[in-house]
């Protein structure tokens, strides 16, 4: 329920209310030491890097909600971010580990019909 509000809300501000269909992806990104036993296992990744790139190459920033850790001495930065183009509203967020090993990226995808 949580997500068809999520798509009728970012319909209402940047599509005029059109006929809206949504979808999620979860991607968590690695950047592991060749030389470990968990690249070998899991290996690396960046499909949710490569397709951030996109967004921030193709698509039109319309907010920037990005805030800090909550304290001093971690310097992880969250990312929430909405794209825009002409049929479609991407909503991204990020939250990157303690370690900076790895990275999870959400993304919400709300497309005119």
């Amino acid at each position: 329920m949580e997500a068809e509000k999520k798509a009728k809300l970012l319909s209402e501000k940047y599509l005029n209310n059109s006929a809206v269909s949504f979808e999620t992806e979860h991607f968590d990104d690695r950047q592991l030491n060749p030389k470990g036993w968990q690249y070998k296992k899991y290996g690396n990744s960046t499909k949710g890097r490569d397709k951030l790139a996109y967004c921030r190459e193709n698509m039109n920033l319309m907010e920037d909600n990005g805030r800090c850790a909550r304290n001093d001495s971690d310097p992880r930065y969250y990312e929430n971010l909405i794209f825009m183009d002409d049929n479609r509203v991407i909503e991204v967020k990020t939250s990157p580990s303690r370690s900076g090993n790895s990275c999870s990226y959400s993304f919400f995808t709300v497309t005119k019909k």
